[in-house]
């Protein structure tokens, strides 16, 4: 049997509501009256859902009534609002969640992405990824990292800027986690000068914490160290969690080199720093 909308003091259902009134243009009303004819289905998590053949046959009418580019641009802004949000929740403690939210929304993000992509936003695209990262990371969704990360990679005559190196940077993580080193170094160095001309204080911490994970010595990763927390405090936002995760996986990072040279103390109070953040923000997996 299907679930009606007529319990509204779900605040799933609620908050469901709202984005498909956003996304779809569609109002609570006419949900009400879809899903009294079992057109549309709300399902346990409190997503509403079509039986394919009624999804088809929409899709098609949508075609049809020549407002299809409307309605995807809808989707396609829409959920890249939702999928910086639940990014951004991921280390929270509200990250489990985000995390189970993306795991259901992945057909719709890749939709967003993929629509952006082939009508040439490529600013879009580049937006989406970024959010997408740390979840295909976790996931372990390396590949299809990689190949959009080549697909966003820098337009004839484009200039620097700030996601466009962000790209380079995830495109040489997600190169090195499958092992594809010579080609990841080739990314990190276009990475490295394009962040050292931006003299953006987010992109040189990304920077900073990609070379920090690369076999150096701890010479090089108290440089590096030092120069990470001397630039923290000129970043007044960051797109996740205001820098607080970044700060605590530099001292998870660094704690390991400490560990490495035979610092036991010294990477034991890293460690322990690391941990006071990641209990600051909530984050259960870190933890």
């Amino acid at each position: 049997m299907p679930q009606h909308l007529d319990d509204e003091a779900d605040l799933g259902l609620l908050s469901c509501l709202a984005q498909v009134e956003s996304i779809a243009d569609v109002s609570a009303p006419v949900l009400r009256s879809l899903a009294a004819r079992a057109l549309v289905q709300i399902d346990g998590n409190a997503r509403f859902t079509l039986h394919p053949l009624v999804q088809q046959d929409a899709a098609d009418r949508l075609r049809a009534s020549g407002h299809e580019v409307d309605a995807r641009e809808r989707h396609a802004e829409g959920f890249l609002a939702l999928v910086s949000d639940w990014d951004a929740q991921q280390t929270t403690h509200e990250g489990i969640v985000a995390f189970s939210r993306l795991d259901r929304d992945q057909d719709n993000a890749r939709a967003g992405l993929q629509w952006s992509f082939e009508r040439g936003d490529v600013d879009r695209a580049r937006r989406y990824f970024d959010k997408l990262s740390l979840y295909w990371w976790r996931r372990g969704h390396w590949s299809e990292g990689e190949q959009w990360a080549r697909a966003l990679d820098a337009r004839p005559g484009e200039p620097d800027g700030t996601l466009l190196c962000w790209t380079l940077i995830d495109a040489a993580f997600f190169l090195t986690l499958q092992g594809h080193y010579a080609e990841a170094v080739a990314y990190m160095a276009r990475a490295e000068a394009m962040a050292e001309r931006l003299a953006d204080p987010e992109t040189t911490l990304r920077v900073l914490i990609v070379q920090a994970q690369a076999p150096v010595s701890l010479e090089t990763a108290a440089f590096l160290y030092r120069q990470f927390f001397d630039t923290v405090p000129k970043m007044q936002t960051h797109s996740k969690s205001g820098g607080a995760a970044m700060e605590a996986a530099f001292h998870d990072i660094y704690g390991d080199r400490l560990r490495e040279a035979g610092r036991n103390d010294e990477a034991a109070a890293e460690y322990r720093q690391s941990l006071s953040l990641w209990r600051r923000m909530g984050n259960l997996d870190a933890i």
